[in-house]
């Protein structure tokens, strides 16, 4: 996924920066964050524990880049993720007496059959995604004792998210109390909808066309967001951005087909346009950084534009659902 281009160019700009905050005055905090995919069962995404633990509290700004196909961004919306497992305990019996087990697997059949019940009620932008882990073993002539699916959900907003995943909660109970069987439910990992920052987006593309970066438009981000109808990327960020003024741009290292966790992406990442990406984001990373630094204005409007959204439990953010509400007119006429 080109991890190796975040951490060059976070690094390659805290060494640029921790250079001029000798003469601006400020601190500069290299954040190296493990375990940020949260692809197995003991994975949370490392930003998300790092932000539990109050490692951003004190932050003024954090800024980062991933690499992506087609145009360098400074900004694309993020989508919130519930992963979690469902596992039912049964008791075995032989199926010529089965009233003598409880069947786990037909417990978590039912409780997959009436979450997709309970969908046709959702809005259709959810998704709910599933895979069954443990069938019950491998003998049809035994009442299975255990059955587990591994199940992820994502929506276009946290607070709806959190809904949705309650109910699903109490499905998954009720589907225990009918059959008998044991609930043992655990969210793996959890990651919340991106807060943008528009100052910070503002700064970070006004450096990238100085670098002579050809960049989208933020308002282009904001309208491709209202196109889609259906969940897109996830990042552990998002958490960050909940905690303090936050930028996740994109840079570019290959063309539009280019599918992030392939092969094909990978040789990109360490291909020369790959290289070049490095550079080129930590060059904007730390050009932004310095405004930070040396543009008390500029500063104060990052972080009064964050503390206006912390007021309001993040319900007024322009651009992002559920209310899409207009970006502010000073910022779409600074793009210009």
């Amino acid at each position: 996924c080109g991890h190796n281009i975040i951490a060059a160019a976070s690094f390659g700009a805290a060494v640029a920066v921790t250079k001029a905050a000798a003469e601006l005055g400020g601190t500069v905090a290299l954040f190296g964050t493990p375990d940020e995919e949260a692809v197995d069962p003991v994975s949370r995404g490392g930003k998300v524990v790092m932000a539990e633990a109050g490692l951003f509290d004190d932050v003024d700004a954090a800024l980062m880049v991933h690499p992506t196909a087609g145009s360098y961004a400074v900004w694309r919306y993020s989508f919130p993720l519930k992963d979690f497992s469902v596992r039912y305990l049964g008791r075995p019996a032989h199926y010529t007496v089965p009233h003598e087990g409880i069947n786990a697997l037909e417990a978590l059949l039912m409780f997959i059959n009436n979450v997709n019940t309970m969908k046709r009620g959702w809005k259709p932008d959810v998704m709910f995604a599933y895979t069954i882990t443990d069938g019950g073993g491998p003998s049809a002539l035994t009442v299975p004792k255990s059955a587990e699916a591994h199940v992820t959900m994502k929506a276009f907003y946290s607070q709806y998210l959190d809904e949705l995943y309650a109910r699903v909660e109490a499905c998954a109970q009720s589907v225990a109390a009918v059959t008998g069987a044991k609930l043992e439910m655990r969210v793996i990992s959890e990651y919340k909808n991106m807060i943008p920052n528009l100052n910070l987006a503002l700064g970070l593309y006004k450096n990238l066309q100085a670098l002579g970066v050809k960049t989208d438009n933020p308002v282009d981000s904001q309208r491709a967001l209202e196109r889609l109808t259906y969940p897109g990327i996830s990042t552990d960020f998002a958490d960050v951005s909940w905690v303090t003024a936050g930028i996740h741009g994109y840079c570019s290292i290959g063309a539009d087909d280019l599918v992030a966790h392939t092969h094909e992406f990978a040789d990109a990442a360490r291909s020369e346009r790959g290289h070049e990406a490095v550079i080129l984001s930590a060059k904007a990373l730390a050009m932004t950084a310095v405004d930070i630094l040396a543009n008390p204005e500029f500063y104060d409007a990052s972080r009064a534009e964050f503390e206006q959204y912390r007021a309001a439990n993040f319900a007024n953010v322009p651009g992002i659902p559920p209310h899409y509400l207009p970006l502010p007119k000073n910022f779409t006429e600074e793009l210009l």
